[in-house]
């Protein structure tokens, strides 16, 4: 069994984990830069050595229709050096993050720890400022209790709102060798999340596709079963299904989303020490008030900056 890097496997299923898009904004959650797969000491962007690396990523939807960008910037720093696959791709990082969407700027700062190469934990703050452009479901939409309808919300209702979030993230991944240069990957990644936003009761969520009260907890969880190739030394594609759960602890509202999922890794791309990632995946709604059957389309591309490299010459 082999122990595919935190920072490359588990991006994506980060990235993928707030998958539901507003009509006007989205939400990927970028929670780790991707790397390097090696055999030891790759703690950081495929090095032992501490390093400063950033992250930019856009995601679009349709279904609900929406467009995210988001932006880290953060510190890598190797946690244990002892050689051995379980501690290969063991850091802590700590930085800076941002999700811009054409409704909302939600700026913030993060802290993670990979105290083993399979399992990653982190938590994440960010401050939250919506308001509305006059589109329909798109802004912030007061409601007066659960049972209030939002399948249509049109863009007269919109408001302004202010508020903050909390995020709790933990990720698991596996990866075994099937034969030459073919393996299969799992990975699970749960969000447990705290929301504060706005001042009515309930309102309408525009970065999870649901009702929350004024104050709420949500748990997120994504699983991901992929089949990866390499093409080349710097060139990967991986294949495989997605199932996308999330719940609402004040309402015990229960939303799910089925795909497949077909993305690729570009190391060197598009520079030498950079690493692209785009990703497309199609799915269905399985369990959603509104939405149960309809289909759900993302597609995005993520690339890392190692800041601390040398420039080649």
């Amino acid at each position: 069994m082999r122990v595919p890097s935190l920072a490359r496997a588990g991006w994506l299923a980060a990235a993928l984990l707030l998958a539901c898009l507003p009509a006007a904004g989205a939400a990927q959650d970028l929670l780790a830069s991707p790397g390097v797969l090696a055999s030891v000491g790759k703690h950081c962007f495929g090095e032992n050595q501490r390093k400063w690396v950033a992250a930019a990523t856009l995601i679009g939807a349709i279904a609900p229709r929406g467009l995210e960008a988001q932006l880290q910037l953060g510190r890598c720093l190797p946690l244990i050096t002892e050689p051995g696959e379980l501690f290969d791709y063991t850091n802590v990082q700590y930085g800076l993050t941002g999700y811009l969407s054409p409704v909302y700027a939600m700026p913030g700062a993060f802290v993670s720890i990979a105290p083993l190469s399979v399992i990653e934990l982190r938590a994440e703050v960010e401050y939250i400022r919506q308001w509305p452009i006059g589109l329909d479901a798109a802004g912030y939409f007061p409601m007066a209790s659960y049972d209030s309808p939002w399948n249509v919300l049109p863009a007269a209702d919109a408001r302004s709102a202010r508020g903050a979030t909390a995020n709790f993230t933990a990720n698991l991944q596996g990866e075994v060798t099937l034969v030459n240069r073919w393996s299969l990957l799992a990975i699970n990644t749960a969000s447990y999340q705290f929301w504060q936003l706005g001042d009515a009761p309930t309102y309408y969520n525009a970065r999870n596709d649901f009702l929350m009260a004024r104050r709420e907890w949500t748990l997120r969880d994504m699983a991901l079963v992929l089949v990866s190739h390499d093409l080349t030394d710097s060139v990967k594609v991986r294949y495989g299904l997605s199932d996308d759960l999330s719940w609402v602890r004040g309402s015990g509202y229960v939303q799910n989303v089925v795909g497949a999922l077909l993305t690729g890794v570009i190391s060197g791309w598009p520079g030498p020490h950079s690493e692209t990632q785009p990703f497309l995946r199609v799915g269905g709604y399985t369990a959603h008030q509104y939405r149960k059957g309809q289909l759900n389309l993302l597609v995005g591309v993520g690339t890392t900056f190692d800041l601390s490299a040398r420039p080649t010459r």
